[in-house]
């Protein structure tokens, strides 16, 4: 792509979002206009509590495919069959993995908006639906517990359940060497794709959210996590040319 079509895509880039905030700026104006905001809040958890659940239920089954199929590549005689065994092993641990993380980002808000609903109504509904998503967060430590296990057999490290960055990137270097570096270079690629492509299109649609209140925890939300890229940053060029 040369540099010309790159703008192009750019632009048109900064258009779509545009248009799509637009819709559903006027989409979520309309509902609001039509539901109360508890009304709305329920309608997102109920979506959220059963997101929550079909990807808990996948995290656990990719889990214990992955651990089956480590136990028996180990077992297989022939070298082909064991490679497609190894293979599926961490394709699998891989899917496992991202439905844990997007599990875990939906069951906290979820629990937020069911407190503020018990908070708004406290009816025996309310309290119920409280009970059951607490029970949901507790879950979440179950599937961590399966996410431990399934590293400390296949990759021989024993993780803890509120890892620290150290115990993270010790965790990488027993990765096998080019598994590395494709994490190494995704994980740069997402940094600078976050400082330089994402921050500004999300400064653009706040200035967009706030004509007619300013976004000012948004703004700051934003600013702090840019603020905290470039000084870790910072860091590393020091840590290097000291």
């Amino acid at each position: 792509m040369n540099k010309n079509s790159k703008r192009i895509y750019w632009m048109l880039s900064l258009f779509g979002i545009g248009f799509i905030s637009g819709v559903m700026n006027v989409f979520f104006k309309s509902l609001s206009s039509l539901w109360n905001e508890n009304s709305v809040l329920d309608t997102m958890s109920w979506i959220l509590r059963i997101l929550y659940i079909l990807l808990g239920l996948a995290s656990a089954y990719y889990y214990d495919q992955s651990n089956r199929l480590y136990l028996r590549q180990e077992l297989e005689e022939e070298e082909e069959e064991s490679q497609k065994s190894y293979l599926k092993t961490f394709r699998y641990q891989g899917i496992a993995t991202f439905s844990l993380g997007i599990a875990f980002a939906i069951v906290l808000p979820l629990f937020m908006m069911t407190t503020f609903l018990f908070k708004n109504r406290s009816g025996h509904m309310e309290l119920m639906l409280l009970g059951i998503d607490f029970f949901l967060v507790c879950t979440s430590f179950l599937l961590s517990y399966l996410c431990m296990k399934n590293l400390k057999l296949t990759r021989g490290f024993a993780i803890s359940i509120f890892s620290t960055p150290k115990e993270g990137l010790s965790l990488i270097y027993k990765y096998d060497e080019g598994e590395r570096t494709i994490y190494f270079e995704e994980f740069y690629k997402a940094l600078y794709r976050l400082n330089v492509q994402i921050f500004p299109l999300l400064y653009l649609l706040i200035f967009y959210c706030s004509i007619e209140h300013f976004q000012f925890l948004a703004l700051f939300i934003v600013l702090g996590l840019q603020g905290y890229l470039n000084i870790v940053q910072y860091i590393a060029v020091r840590k290097f040319y000291k």
